[in-house]
């Protein structure tokens, strides 16, 4: 469809009259995606210029990162503590219900640490936990992390057959396994794949070339691991 208007878009331009759908910019002479963008900035903060009304600003995915040294654990502490000040000065709150904690410490008897308080609220500690798309776990592998992205790739192959049964060009079916399967397997992939253990990196094969078996390609020389 894109292509094919691509194809009729001078012609278009030439018909479309300047007060028909003034919020169309791709059909418009004169018009351009920075119009666009300043109309939905308009329409985003407009409610700014009223009586009352307060910016808000908002903060994510923050992480502390601190060394625990033979049990000491004040410059750790010290961290969060001028964090949480950082925040308060800077008008930011943090949700402590979505903030956890987790301890890396590969020694066979882990001693048991305090919990961790932020403005008397208490941090749970977990296993593992999800950032920016990726799940860490307490021991630095990466089972986790390939179990949920095979899931949810797996999950995506039911639309890719049905987009099979419906006939679809060859070149359409590997585009949108490109863009909604295989961008699922490689997420992050420079992060964790490097380091995964020989049964990690064959199940996340296996998940990948499961893909590709549905779509029927023939040259797995392009799979995105390469032999």
């Amino acid at each position: 469809m894109k292509s094919f208007e691509r194809l009729v878009l001078a012609y278009l331009k030439n018909i479309t009259g300047p007060l028909l759908d003034p919020l169309q910019f791709a059909y418009r002479a004169n018009r351009s995606m920075d119009d666009a963008v300043n109309m939905g900035l308009y329409f985003i903060l407009q409610h700014l210029d009223k009586s009352g009304t307060y910016l808000l600003k908002f903060a994510d995915n923050t992480t502390v990162i601190g060394l625990i040294q033979d049990g000491d654990e004040s410059a750790y502490r010290q961290e969060v503590e001028q964090l949480a000040a950082w925040c308060s000065l800077n008008n930011l709150e943090l949700n402590t219900l979505k903030t956890v904690e987790i301890i890396v410490d590969f020694r066979r008897n882990t001693p048991a640490l305090p919990p961790l308080t932020i403005m008397n609220s208490t941090v749970p500690t977990v296993e593992s936990f999800r950032f920016l798309g990726t799940t860490i776990s307490q021991d630095l592998k990466w089972d986790t992390h390939i179990d949920s992205i095979i899931k949810k790739a797996q999950q995506r192959l039911y639309f890719l057959r049905q987009l099979r049964k419906f006939n679809l060009p060859q070149e359409l079916l590997t585009q949108f396994f490109s863009a909604v399967i295989e961008s699922v397997l490689c997420t992050s992939i420079t992060v964790w794949f490097g380091s995964a253990t020989k049964s990690e990196d064959y199940r996340e094969r296996f998940g990948l070339l499961k893909g590709l078996f549905v779509l029927l390609c023939t040259p797995f020389k392009n799979c995105i691991h390469p032999e």
